[in-house]
């Protein structure tokens, strides 16, 4: 099904930004290199205010990001078609959305809301709309 395939993407994707961040983090040296890069497009920040503690949000960040997409990437490819998985996986995208933009437009760094929203619809919004009437068709399961 094309719809699975392209969420696998999506997570793949996910994975790839997460190992990327926490490789970063491991980089002796790299918040320097992180924060030149990277926190004037984001964050709105100083390129020199890199310190450790960048270091250690990007390995945070990045490593709960490969944690979630491992998941999804699990639920996709072992529970596809399942109420419960669809939900699950739409629930922890939009609170990832969600939380993950207010967090970045209240820091300033407007440009991760856009980058935060066309990835969210390209990678997950496209499959799981197109798949919502077999899930919505059965409620989630509730304990």
């Amino acid at each position: 099904m094309i719809w699975k395939k392209w969420l696998m993407a999506g997570w793949w994707a996910t994975a790839a930004m997460g190992a990327s961040m926490v490789l970063g983090a491991c980089i002796p040296g790299s918040e320097e290199m992180l924060s030149a890069a990277l926190a004037p497009l984001f964050l709105g920040a100083d390129p020199g205010a890199g310190t450790a503690a960048l270091r250690l949000m990007w390995g945070i960040g990045g490593g709960v990001c490969l944690g979630w997409a491992v998941m999804g990437a699990l639920l996709t490819r072992n529970a596809w078609g399942e109420p419960w998985a669809w939900w699950a996986i739409v629930l922890s995208a939009e609170v990832w959305l969600l939380s993950d933009s207010v967090a970045s437009y209240l820091s300033g760094g407007v440009l991760n809301v856009v980058v935060n929203t066309v990835f969210f619809v390209a990678a997950f919004g496209v499959p799981l709309w197109a798949t919502r009437p077999a899930a919505l068709l059965r409620r989630p399961l509730r304990s």
